[in-house]
């Protein structure tokens, strides 16, 4: 994609999405921070919970609840690293992290580079099952869906019905202009 950047003024980038649970969300944050600059805020950050079972077992994460928890905990994270400076510190479930003795702010140690778009770039999240709550989900946080190609009319139907039903009840305007 860095290399379709300077090719394009329009284009907007959105890389499918990262499966959270499988990275740790300091070196996402950063890698999107960057990806954000480069793309001159064109570009919007996909999220998911990884759907693949061969993927859940080699990370040994098959509870599907724990997975979710997961990557509510690691945008958090990433939001938090993107709104404030150093130091930090993070005690949470599944990630327990810091940098508070070795940061040096004359020498810019320490610090997380934070995006170009104000707050961090727009966020989607994979949307896989028909009912799903993840769809649920996008519409309390106002995060756009991103659905599978290969779901059926009717099963997407669900999705826009839990998605724009719980836009509405978020006080989100209710649009699929960022599906």
């Amino acid at each position: 994609m860095s290399s379709l950047v300077p090719q394009t003024r329009r284009l907007t980038f959105c890389p499918g999405v990262i499966g959270l649970p499988y990275r740790h969300p300091a070196v996402i944050a950063g890698e999107v921070a960057q990806f954000d600059h480069l793309a001159k805020g064109r570009f919007r950050f996909g999220i998911g919970t990884g759907s693949l079972p061969p993927d859940w077992e080699m990370f040994g994460l098959e509870d599907e609840a724990a997975r979710k928890r997961m990557l509510l905990e690691s945008i958090g994270v990433i939001q938090k690293i993107w709104s404030s400076d150093p130091p930090y510190r993070f005690d949470g479930e599944f990630w327990n992290f810091g940098v508070e003795r070795t940061v040096d702010p004359a020498l810019r140690m320490g610090g997380m580079p934070k995006p170009r778009t104000p707050g961090g770039p727009p966020i989607h999240v994979s949307v896989a099952t028909p009912n799903s709550s993840t769809a649920k989900l996008a519409g309390e946080r106002n995060w756009g869906p991103v659905s599978s190609s290969l779901l059926s009319g009717a099963a997407l139907a669900t999705q826009w019905r839990d998605y724009s039903k719980a836009l509405a009840g978020a006080g989100h305007e209710v649009t699929g202009a960022n599906w």
